[in-house]
């Protein structure tokens, strides 16, 4: 078997279709729905034990699994009135405990041997290669889950297959649990269960009635940004049968080149520092001083470090590499940002690592009907002082200029999570 070589995403598309059909912001934007609240001892509505065992026994089949491994397709559809745009990306997955693993995301690839641990980015046309742990944990996977993970209420598999507490953390984020009539799945009879998150995300999984385990997972977010459908068709899945580990191997094409952090501009050597296990989790600098921002913006104005102090922040950090995530989430932060224009203490600022591409990203964001004020980070230098580690990243410092939080990644949730953060950064500064 030849190791694998990942090939390189054609990140044009993403960067072409939103200049050609620009999204149109929502005609009068509500308040968020607030996250919802379970009681500590409260089961989810409807809940019952046909429920909590069909649970624990889809998480067990994945818990004890020697082997797994799937082909499949994710289809997002996001609706804006009659704007509706529709992405879809492979997502397959092949998984030998302990520490055996091949992830095909579409935009990103994960890759474990067993020996290195290889997370690559074809838009980039980079790539980061560690010693494998001998045992895979969730701290390990830089790349961040399309749906999201068991803590935000989502099946992700990797957690399922992973994670000794991910049954527990799944059915925390459960509000109402209801079943739904059984169908057919590629010739397979499977139960549906369909459940609401606390952060008002429906869910939908389609679970093979024979052997327990899930076929097709479907989530839906509705809020004023319009409808968000992801569609998980998890294709032809094979439980313990033989995986070469020849299959997990990763051999970089000549075009790649080994970083030590996504976005960095040298090569790793061995002279150089080892890069962390943890460095490109965003959750690693919070608490931490923020870095000061200076810079330039997008209209060639000056952007000094004086115009955050005392101020709470959001910091957006994103680029045309970081592919259809980063344009997803741009009218969701202009959203965020009209929300507290009229909030002097709150700043949303976006940080764009295309210093070279200034007229195509004022374009693009004329286009989205984006006005929040966007620094050029040359040299990549904020991406560095930041830790960030993929793109979109959003980071909050509060007023004392402290990182208050973080998160990689846009899932349907995205506007309601940076209200939230942001509204409870402000309001500790106004407590004082």
């Amino acid at each position: 078997m030849k190791p694998r070589r990942f090939p390189s995403l054609v990140a044009a598309v993403f960067v072409i279709l939103p200049l050609i059909v620009p999204a149109q912001p929502a005609p009068n934007p509500q308040p968020a729905a607030p996250r919802l609240h379970r009681p500590a001892g409260r089961l989810p509505e409807g809940w019952n034990a046909e429920i909590e065992q069909f649970l624990k026994q889809l998480c067990q089949t994945y818990a004890t699994v020697d082997t797994y491994r799937d082909q499949g397709r994710v289809t997002m559809v996001q609706q804006q009135g009659k704007v509706k745009t529709t992405t879809e990306m492979p997502m397959e997955l092949s998984f030998k405990r302990p520490n055996r693993l091949f992830l095909d995301a579409g935009q990103h690839q994960v890759a474990c041997d067993g020996k290195s641990l290889v997370i690559a980015v074809g838009a980039l046309r980079q790539y980061t290669s560690r010693p494998a742990p001998a045992k895979l944990e969730r701290k390990h996977l830089e790349a961040s889950s399309v749906m999201g993970g068991v803590e935000q209420g989502h099946p992700e598999l990797i957690d399922l297959c992973i994670r000794p507490d991910a049954y527990d953390l799944w059915q925390k984020q459960m509000i109402a649990t209801r079943w739904k009539p059984g169908v057919t799945v590629r010739e397979t009879s499977c139960r549906v269960l369909e459940y609401e998150t606390l952060d008002h995300t429906i869910v939908r999984i389609f679970a093979d009635s024979s052997r327990m385990l899930l076929l097709k997972v479907e989530a839906e977010s509705t809020n004023e940004m319009g409808v968000i459908t992801v569609n998980y068709d998890l294709g032809t899945v094979a439980l313990n049968g033989p995986i070469n580990d020849g299959e997990f191997a990763f051999t970089p094409p000549q075009s790649f080149r080994r970083v030590g952090q996504f976005g960095g501009a040298f090569e790793q050597q061995d002279h150089l520092p080892k890069p962390n296990d943890d460095a490109a989790q965003p959750v690693a600098i919070i608490g931490r001083k923020a870095a000061l921002i200076s810079g330039q913006d997008l209209q060639g104005r000056p952007f000094a470090p004086e115009e955050l102090r005392g101020k709470v922040a959001l910091l957006f950090f994103w680029s045309l590499a970081g592919g259809q995530y980063s344009l997803i989430s741009m009218p969701v932060v202009q959203n965020v940002a009209d929300h507290f224009q009229s909030d002097p203490n709150v700043i949303v600022l976006g940080i764009s690592g295309d210093a070279d591409k200034r007229d195509l990203i004022r374009q693009m964001m004329d286009r989205k009907k984006c006005s929040f004020r966007t620094v050029l980070d040359e040299g990549q230098s904020l991406r560095h002082a930041y830790e960030i580690g993929g793109e979109p990243t959003f980071v909050i410092v509060d007023s004392e200029g402290k990182v208050a939080w973080a998160r990689l990644g846009a899932p349907p949730t995205l506007r309601q999570d940076l209200l939230r953060e942001l509204s409870a950064a402000r309001n500790k500064r106004v407590s004082k």
